[in-house]
Formats: structure tokens, C-alpha cells, sequence
């Protein structure tokens, strides 16, 4: 227990009291405190078993009473009552570098935000710099220490976990240069959140050793070591990862590590004494087709059934739920339309906040005039995209959506979703929502249970009872595949399907970057075992503009 320990409590102390806006002189008195626990010469743990500390010029017998306690305890009453004063998360968003109090201040009163998935989300869709002292620079500069934040956290999302994973294959293979080298695991089976990387190669031990001495540490990674068969070690934000070798039995092993353990004795792999160098001689020897990863976790029978037409990233003709410069989007209508068009897509859904969304520029009614007028003109310019017009339409607390039917009916497809008042019940909450689905211009839900993975659970809600009512109204439910959310979660995808309902799976783009999202929830919907007949948007232009009448 240092001074800096000492000091960085009185600290948030401090922060929190400006938080609350407590007495000034309260304030200075802790801020003050801060300070002269910091530069003390001595340690105050010191003086304070020698009952000195009191004899501190500017240590009083409140302060004095806060470091007794933390010294004690690791925490003190004072800063307890304040915690509990405030929001949950909100003592997080007062770690970020550079955020000072008075930004949290403004974040959590003008929109709402309560912790660092929601202002990490916040960033991605651009709503910080119409804000009174950001700015573009303030916005990049907070999302880059929250990934900083971030790190310590054991798990990742599956973006993070992809990029670490490719950083460290090519760094194995440009130093081990094996004759296979093959990503596992978790990341393969379509997990949403990966708390461990796994590779396997058939390198020899003492290559892996040799790379341990020679490249101990590296600026993708921490200091790695040798257990065994594996290198173990962690990733530059923090991921875990594991890399083996086994030039014996390659593909038995690929398949154990690609599959759950029950998967594993449903084949009776543990029988075979044979060396099979892919996961294909394993399946072929148990008469078996081909299973993909993915779908492993339902067993040999469903897995079997899923894998046989399970949607792809080519089976996806194009995209909804992207917005533009005309909400909080960070690129124009032509810019998005043209980047989807150049990624293969044959049309684009544009579908930018609605009104009630004032914090990120929704559209008025007068604005939406202006920005079909604009859809209009690149539909009729533009070669091999097309280009409808949507809105994501904000669900009200009693279930209404924010445009009366006059302005809804203007729109190829309204996605309908939730931006507020999450503290519903159960009950009310899913009303809320129904009510919503059973609105004649609903075309699709989006982001359904409003989860941001790592960072804020889904509301209370009844999914089953609300599958039932997209099923009656024909209404299809969005998977959002921005890896915060990946939502529709995967558990209840074969509900859906099963009643009839179909997913589309949209990027939620908020920028041109943001367009090549739709590959996490690809991922995700083979993880439901979701066949390419599910999705909305393996369909060509013509088809989904008969699914959009109703």
C-alpha cells in the first residue's frame, strides 16, 4: 500500500464528488489531498502507524479517516456512498485517459451513457462531435483508450479477436515456416466473444522451442514460454492464445479442437488408432459428411443437417441498416452506396435514425424529403446497385414508432428498434416491442435484445413471445452483425426459423469500414445453424421488394 495507491484513492474520491457536485470546498480539500499524499517524501503508511500523518498540513481527520480505512480495508465509506450514488459503470468511464470529469459529466447527462461499451458504441457511431467540447480528434482519441482500457479484460470481441489472430498466424509462419498451419478453436466455431486463440501446426518441438529463445517477446505479443507441445502466451491487448504442435494425427487433433467435447465422443473419436491428417479422412471414416465447426455443438444428427446448406458470405446479395452523413454516419449516401457496390452487393438499404434520435441527427420529415430525392437520382445513375429507401425508426416506451403513418408509408422498409428506457419490466418491455411488430409499416426488428456484448446485458424480454408475433405479422428479425451487438443472439435463431421467421443479417454501418461487418454475423448465424433459405438478404433485389409489401 504506496502513496500512489493512497493518492489514486483520494483521486476518485475527488472525481466522484465532482460527479455529484458536492460542496467546492469539499472538493479542493480532496483534490488537495491528492496532491500532497503524492508528493509526500515518506510513505503515509508509515506516518500513519506513527500517528503522523495527522501532523500533515492538509490532511484532515476526514481524509485521514478515508486512508485508515483504505489502508484497511482497500476502500473506505466515503467513497462507497459516493459509488452508489451514481450509475454503475460510470467510475470505468472516469479511467479513460483524457476524459476528464467534466466530459463524463456531459457524456452521461446529454446521452445517457453509463458505461464503456455504450460510449465505445457511442464513438463507432459517431454521436460525440456534435457534443459542446469534443470533437472529431476528442472522439478518436477516447475510442483508442478504450481499447487501452479494454485490455485487461479477458475477453475479446470477435473484430479484436480476428485481428489478433491473423497478426500472430503470420508471425508464426514467417519465423516457424510450417507445412500446415491452421486457426482453432473458439474463434472457428463462431463463439461472440473469445476469451483464448488457438493454432495448430505440425512444426517439431525443438522449432518451437528455438522461437521461444529467439523471439521471446514482440510488439504483437507478451513473453511466451514452452509448456509441453505449446507455446502459450498473450496477445498485445490481452488475448490468451495457445499454439501446438502434433505432426502425428493432425486432423483428429483439428477436430478436437475445433468441436465440444461432447461432439467429440458422439464420433467416438478416442476408438480410432488411425493417423488422419484432416478433419474430412475423420468424417469419411465414420461414413460421415463433412460437419462444419459451427454447428458441432448440436451433435452428429443436427450438425450433419445444418452443414448442408449453411449461409456463406457469397450467398449475401446485399445489405440493410446502414446509415450516412444525413444521422451519424460517417460517409455520404453516394460514398456508402458505392463502397457496397464495390463489395459485390447488388442493392443497399439506407436506413438512418428517425427523429426521436436527436442525439444522432435523425431525420425530420423534411430531411427525409431531402435524402430520397437524393436516392432517386443515384437510383436512376447508378449501374448494377440498387438502392432503398429505409429508416430505423425508433419503438417509443408504449410500443408506437416515432412518424405517423403517412411518413412511414414512404419508405421501402422500416427497421423498428429500441434506443431508450431499457429499466422496463419483463412484461412491459416485450408489449413494448410486439406492439411495434405489429405495426403495418414494421418490416424488420433490429438489434432485438439491445445486448453490447462485454458491456451491457440485454433488457428484460420474453424472445420466444416475440418470435411468435413476427411470425404473424411477417416480420423479420435483424442480426445485427456489428460485433458489439451480434444480436439476434444465435440460441434463438432456430425458434425463429422454425416458426417461419426470417434474419437479415446487417451491418449496422456507420461508416465504410463498418460495411465489412457483416462477416461477423455470418459467423454468428452459422453458429445458429442458420441455412442460406433463412436469410432475407441471400435474395436477389426483385424478391425482397415483394417481401417488403405486405
Amino acid at each position: 500500500m504506496d502513496n500512489y495507491k493512497i493518492s489514486n484513492h483520494l483521486e476518485e474520491i475527488t472525481k466522484l464528488l465532482e460527479l455529484t457536485e458536492a460542496n467546492a470546498f469539499k472538493v479542493r480539500a480532496y483534490e488537495n489531498g491528492t496532491r500532497i499524499i503524492r508528493s509526500l517524501k515518506e510513505e503515509a503508511i508509515v506516518l500513519l502507524e506513527n500517528k503522523k500523518l495527522i501532523n500533515v498540513k492538509g490532511i484532515g481527520k476526514s481524509l485521514l479517516q478515508d486512508i485508515e480505512e483504505f489502508v484497511k480495508n482497500g476502500t473506505s465509506q466515503t467513497f462507497e456512498t459516493l459509488k452508489n450514488e451514481i450509475p454503475n459503470g460510470v467510475l470505468e468511464l472516469m479511467q479513460i485517459k483524457g476524459l476528464g470529469i467534466k466530459k463524463v459529466k456531459v457524456i452521461v447527462n446529454e446521452l445517457k451513457i453509463t458505461t464503456l461499451g455504450e460510449l465505445e458504441y457511442a464513438c463507432l457511431e459517431n454521436r460525440l462531435v456534435t457534443l459542446d467540447g469534443f470533437g472529431e480528434k476528442t472522439q478518436e482519441n477516447i475510442l483508442k483508450n478504450i481499447a487501452f482500457l479494454k485490455r485487461s479484460k479477458g475477453f475479446k470481441l470477435l473484430n479484436t479477436a480476428f485481428e489478433e489472430a491473423e497478426l500472430l498466424q503470420d508471425f508464426f509462419i514467417q519465423n516457424l515456416k510450417p507445412a500446415r498451419f491452421e486457426l482453432c478453436g473458439k474463434l472457428v466455431q463462431g463463439i461472440e466473444v473469445i476469451d483464448e486463440l488457438n493454432f495448430l501446426t505440425d512444426c517439431k518441438i525443438n522449432e518451437l522451442q528455438n522461437l521461444v529463445i529467439e523471439k521471446g517477446s514482440s510488439e504483437i505479443f507478451s513473453k511466451i514460454r514452452l509448456e509441453d507441445n505449446k507455446i502459450i502466451g498473450t496477445s498485445a491487448t490481452g488475448l490468451n492464445f495457445t499454439l501446438e504442435t502434433n505432426s502425428k494425427n493432425f486432423g483428429a487433433r483439428l477436430l478436437e479442437l475445433n468441436s465440444t467435447e461432447n461432439f467429440v465422443k458422439e464420433i467416438h473419436l478416442a476408438s480410432d488408432n488411425k493417423n488422419f491428417e484432416t478433419e474430412n479422412e475423420v468424417f469419411e471414416s465414420k461414413k460421415l459428411s463433412f460437419i462444419f465447426p459451427e454447428v458441432r455443438h448440436f451433435g452428429v444428427e443436427l450438425g450433419t443437417k445444418f452443414s448442408q446448406n449453411l449461409v456463406c458470405e457469397k450467398d449475401i446479395q446485399g445489405i440493410f441498416h446502414n446509415h450516412t452523413t444525413y444521422s451519424d454516419g460517417k460517409a455520404t449516401l453516394e460514398e456508402m452506396v458505392l463502397e457496397a457496390k464495390n463489395s459485390g452487393y447488388t442493392y443497399i438499404g439506407i436506413s438512418d435514425h428517425s427523429k426521436t434520435a436527436f442525439y444522432a441527427n435523425g431525420l425530420t420529415e423534411e430531411r427525409i424529403e431531402e435524402q430520397h430525392k437524393e436516392i432517386d437520382d443515384l437510383n436512376s445513375k447508378l449501374d448494377g446497385i440498387k438502392i432503398f429507401k429505409g429508416i430505423e425508426s425508433d419503438i417509443l416506451s408504449d410500443g408506437s414508432l416515432d412518424y405517423n403513418n403517412e411518413i412511414l408509408s414512404k419508405f421501402d422498409f422500416v427497421i423498428a428498434s429500441v434506443h431508450s428506457k431499457f429499466g422496463l419490466s419483463e412484461e412491459e418491455m416485450t408489449a413494448r416491442i410486439i406492439k411495434a411488430v405489429e405495426n403495418p409499416f414494421t418490416t424488420m426488428l433490429g438489434h432485438l435484445t439491445g445486448r453490447l456484448l462485454l458491456s451491457r446485458a440485454e433488457y428484460p424480454l420474453n424472445v420466444p413471445k416475440i418470435i411468435d408475433a413476427c411470425a404473424q405479422n411477417s416480420v423479420c428479425i435483424e442480426l445485427n452483425a456489428n460485433p458489439h451487438r451480434l444480436d439476434l443472439d444465435w440460441r434463438f435463431m432456430q425458434n425463429a426459423f422454425e416458426k417461419g421467421v426470417k434474419i437479415s443479417i446487417n451491418p449496422d454501418a456507420h461508416s465504410l469500414e463498418g460495411l465489412k461487418d457483416v462477416k461477423f454475423g455470418i459467423k454468428i448465424a452459422r453458429r445458429g445453424g442458420t441455412q442460406k433459405e433463412n436469410v432475407l438478404n441471400t435474395l436477389n433485389f426483385e424478391t425482397v421488394l415483394n417481401c417488403f409489401v405486405k
